[in-house]
């Protein structure tokens, strides 16, 4: 999964000083929208971690439901990586800390409801809202992928995938809104978690109509097998949405999203004034 680890310094300096510059590998020029740049890579690992989490969600639902003679197929086409296992009241994945719990309850069922858990640290509802449509919720949870302290509410609605390959069930239309809490100290211990607003930013967004999120193989992986759902990951292609970063201010960034091409997903960054393009 792409890492957005950056210095929570680092981002201050580029909103607040206009001297300060940040040089993209290969960049020779400076770039006025890097910090936007930065601060979307962040909401959109945010949002694809809770479409992710959707995604696993209903292919356990079809697994569940399907008849036994399919479900060993399903279960090496989705969960290649994972066993599923069932203990006391809720589904579990071996080597993986995610549980989930169905109350015994299609998510294909309309107003059906599934939590979600890691440990005590999660609090996220999956809902079916309509026909391949499902509402996610979440509270104070803590994205362990990359530490963001997230509220959200946002619906996701399954289309047919944009890119081939086994284990994609559906691309997904997300619209909604949420916000997320980014540490400069941040570690992999959650009990020290540096809750100082000092050292903090509050990030939210927007999204008025969808942003289209597509199953694809990880850019950064080492792994030259990105035929399996462990080496894919949800990423935005295509649509618009509203970010606000707050500080000491509030600085906004808005964000479009141009579909794929043979080199990338065009993104088109708003930020002081400034629109640049990016190409990742």
């Amino acid at each position: 999964m792409k890492k957005a680890i950056f210095s929570i310094s680092l981002i201050f300096c580029v909103l607040s000083l206009s001297s300060c510059v940040i040089i993209d590998e290969g960049d020779s020029v400076k770039r006025k929208t890097e910090a936007a740049r930065i601060i979307f890579d962040n909401v959109e690992d945010n949002i694809s971690a809770m479409a992710d989490l959707c995604d696993m969600a209903v292919k356990l639902s079809r697994w569940i439901d399907a008849p036994e003679s399919s479900k060993g197929t399903l279960e090496d086409l989705w969960f290649p990586d994972y066993k599923l296992r069932y203990e006391g009241d809720k589904w579990i994945f071996r080597d993986l800390s995610y549980y989930f719990r169905t109350g015994g309850k299609s998510l294909d069922s309309l107003n059906s409801e599934w939590a979600v858990g890691y440990g005590d640290t999660q609090s996220v509802t999956i809902k079916c809202t309509g026909k391949d449509t499902w509402s996610v919720k979440c509270s104070g949870s803590l994205f362990t992928s990359n530490y963001h302290l997230s509220e959200a509410n946002i619906t996701l609605t399954g289309r047919g995938p944009l890119l081939s390959g086994s284990g994609i069930l559906y691309d997904y239309d997300v619209s909604g809104s949420g916000s997320f809490i980014t540490n400069a100290s941040q570690s992999y211990h959650y009990a020290v978690y540096d809750s100082n607003p000092d050292n903090t930013l509050t990030i939210s967004y927007s999204i008025g109509e969808k942003v289209r999120f597509v199953t694809c193989p990880d850019s950064e992986s080492y792994y030259p097998n990105y035929d399996s759902p462990r080496y894919r990951e949800l990423r935005a292609s295509d649509g618009e949405m509203d970010i606000e970063v707050k500080d000491e201010g509030t600085e906004s960034i808005h964000a479009e999203m141009i579909s794929y091409t043979q080199y990338g997903v065009v993104k088109y960054l708003t930020f002081r004034g400034h629109k640049e393009i990016w190409t990742y």
